[in-house]
C-alpha cells in the first residue's frame, strides 16, 4: 500500500497548479500518490493534462461540485494509507513526504497530524499569522480559530472516508476548518514542528473574496453546521462561545473595512457578547478599532466634500 495520496482540488488555478505539482514531484520520498480533482475548471486545465504526463500523478475531470465534494472525491480515489489534501496555489518543500512517512512512523499510525508552514505573499515576503508553537492544536482550534493549513493535514484514510469534508456551497472556503473542529473533538491532533511547505496568499485566494454576503453567509452557517453534531457540541459545551466569537468578529471586522461601520458594530457587539474577555485576548479587536476609526474619518471627510 502506498504511504500518502496527495490529494489536490483545483478550479481554474492553471496559472498556479503546474508549480504546486512540479513542487510535489520534487520530493525526497517516493512511497506518495498525486490526485488532481479538476473540478470543472475551464482555463485550459484538462488541456494541459493531456500533455502533462507522470506517473505518479493521476487526473479526474468531474462537474464543478465545490472543494468539499472534490476532496471528498479524491480521497475515495486514494489508495494510500494517509491522505494530505494539498491546495492547488500552494508549494511543498521537499521534505513535505518524508517528514510526513517519518512522522506516521515516529507516532505509530496517529489519526492526524498536522506539519508547519510558512505564510508568504507572492513576493515571497513572510507574513505575520497565528503560529502554532506547541502540540495544543485541538485547543487553539477552538479559541483561536482554524491555525491549520490544510496542506499540512494529514489524515489515515479510514478516517477521512469516516469523517468527510461538508459538501454543502454555503460553506466552501471553511469546509476544512468545520472537518478540524469535528475531528478535533474525537482524535488528538498532532503537531510536527517542522515545517514543510509554503502557503502563498494571494487575491484570489477563497478567504479573500470580496463577497460580504457569502462571507457573512457562510460563517453563520458554520455556526448552524456545527450544532447539528451532538458529539462535538458535548465535548465543547460552553468552549462553544469562542467559535461563535471567531466567526462574528470576522464577519465584523470584513464589513468595517468595507466601511458599513453600524453593521461591523452590531456583528461585534454579539463576539463580545459571546466571549467578553475577547477585547483583552485577541489582536483581530485592535484591527477592527483601528479599521473603524480609519473607515470613520474617511466617511466623514467624504461627507464634508459633498457638502462644500
Amino acid at each position: 500500500m502506498i504511504s500518502v495520496s496527495v490529494i489536490i482540488p483545483t478550479y481554474n488555478r492553471l496559472s498556479f497548479l503546474p508549480k504546486t505539482i512540479h513542487s510535489l514531484l520534487n520530493q525526497k520520498a517516493d512511497d506518495y500518490e498525486i490526485i488532481v480533482v479538476d473540478d470543472g475548471s475551464t482555463d485550459g486545465t484538462e488541456d494541459y493534462f493531456k500533455t502533462f504526463q507522470h506517473p505518479r500523478v493521476k487526473y479526474f475531470k468531474i462537474q464543478n461540485s465545490e472543494r468539499g465534494y472534490a476532496r471528498n472525491y479524491g480521497a475515495r480515489c486514494a489508495e494510500g494509507k494517509y491522505v494530505n489534501f494539498f491546495d492547488s496555489d500552494d508549494l511543498a518543500y521537499d521534505n513535505h513526504i518524508s517528514n510526513a512517512i517519518a512522522a506516521i512512523s515516529r507516532l505509530k499510525t496517529p489519526e492526524i497530524f498536522h506539519m508547519n508552514y510558512h505564510l508568504q505573499n507572492t513576493e515571497g515576503d513572510e507574513l505575520d499569522f497565528t503560529k502554532i508553537y506547541q502540540d495544543n492544536i485541538n485547543e487553539m482550534l477552538i479559541r483561536k480559530g482554524n491555525v491549520l493549513s490544510c496542506n499540512g493535514v494529514f489524515i489515515r484514510r479510514d478516517i477521512a472516508l469516516q469523517f468527510p469534508f461538508c459538501e454543502s456551497r454555503v460553506l466552501s472556503g471553511t469546509e476544512d476548518y468545520a472537518l478540524w473542529l469535528a475531528i478535533s473533538t474525537r482524535f488528538r491532533i498532532h503537531f510536527i514542528p517542522e515545517i514543510t511547505h509554503v502557503v502563498i496568499d494571494h487575491e484570489q485566494r477563497s478567504m479573500a473574496s470580496h463577497d460580504t454576503i457569502r462571507m457573512i453567509n457562510r460563517n453563520m452557517f458554520l455556526l448552524d453546521h456545527l450544532q447539528t453534531d451532538a458529539h462535538f457540541m458535548q465535548f465543547v459545551k460552553n468552549d462553544f462561545r469562542f467559535i461563535e466569537c471567531e466567526c462574528y468578529s470576522f464577519i465584523s471586522l470584513h464589513l468595517i473595512l468595507e466601511g458599513r461601520n453600524n453593521e461591523g458594530l452590531y456583528f461585534l457587539s454579539k463576539a463580545i457578547k459571546a466571549d467578553i474577555l475577547f477585547p483583552f485576548r485577541r489582536v483581530r479587536f485592535m484591527a477592527i478599532m483601528k479599521h473603524l476609526i480609519r473607515t470613520t474619518f474617511r466617511l466623514k471627510s467624504a461627507n464634508t466634500a459633498e457638502v462644500t
